[in-house]
């Protein structure tokens, strides 16, 4: 009998075990992205990875190497906040070709946004590309922080990436991590008090559009995640190519001075 009982629960623990590995690099290993695909451009062969270098077949534009790509992986769930997710994903994609952005789901499902738009992640947690940078957005959050493997997830992922962006509610994710204790933060105006009772090791900020804590950036609301995914293309490639990819994108609210850059010595504007 104890035998059977300790098999059982074997059993469930390598379940539980493979699960949070599954989801996470688990998803596959960085050091595995071969291939080579389109510059993200918006053509159907933005998808289609090619073992062999060359030339998109659908845009003719010079394909590049998988692994040369900052890979950004993009929560999504029932009830997620529309723009938390797309301005985020709209930056990375116009920022030079040099993301790779896709949406990641607990199981891969179709999710409705907001209650009125279905779609298809391209992902679930159990088989998606290891990300270097993960956005977790808002709305209804609660599908989140009320999922044990969701969040195993994100703090899984969220080890090993190079930068962790919530946007508006999303902190309350990062926040029931544990992700923001000792760091300061912010989030949608409504939901600065809330977040200051749920996180009283954190400093939460208002009026400010982003807190960057050097990994972990938090974003205010909604819009505001479109400063933060230029704060990290800023990061990652220089203001040259964050002014770009706001020029673009004719989004003439970006300004690093709007946000909050916590240093060693504390934060400054």
């Amino acid at each position: 009998m104890k035998r059977i009982l300790w098999l059982t629960s074997m059993i469930a623990l390598l379940s539980t075990t493979a699960a949070v590995a599954g989801s996470a690099g688990y998803c596959y290993d960085p050091a595995q992205r071969a291939g080579y695909v389109c510059p993200p451009c918006g053509c159907v062969g933005d998808r289609q990875a090619e073992k062999q270098d060359g030339h998109c077949q659908t845009c003719k534009m010079d394909l590049v190497a998988l692994k040369d790509l900052t890979h950004v992986a993009i929560m999504v769930h029932d009830g997620v906040e529309l723009l938390d997710f797309t301005g985020p994903a709209e930056v990375f994609a116009t920022a030079g070709g040099r993301f790779y952005v896709y949406t990641v789901s607990q199981d891969g499902r179709p999710v409705r946004a907001q209650g009125f738009m279905k779609f298809e992640p391209d992902y679930s947690m159990h088989n998606c590309p290891w990300p270097d940078v993960l956005v977790v957005p808002g709305g209804g959050s609660g599908e989140i922080t009320g999922n044990e493997l969701a969040m195993q997830w994100i703090q899984a992922v969220s080890k090993d990436a190079d930068y962790v962006l919530s946007v508006c509610s999303g902190a309350f994710v990062l926040a029931r991590a544990g992700m923001l204790n000792g760091l300061e933060a912010t989030t949608h105006a409504a939901d600065v008090d809330e977040l200051k009772k749920l996180a009283p090791r954190t400093k939460v900020h208002a009026n400010t559009r982003f807190v960057d804590n050097g990994k972990i950036i938090t974003t205010a609301g909604v819009s505001s995640g479109i400063d933060g995914a230029l704060r990290v293309v800023q990061k990652l490639y220089g203001d040259d190519a964050a002014t770009k990819a706001a020029s673009y994108l004719a989004y003439d609210r970006w300004s690093p001075a709007d946000g909050v850059v916590v240093t060693a010595k504390g934060a400054s504007r």
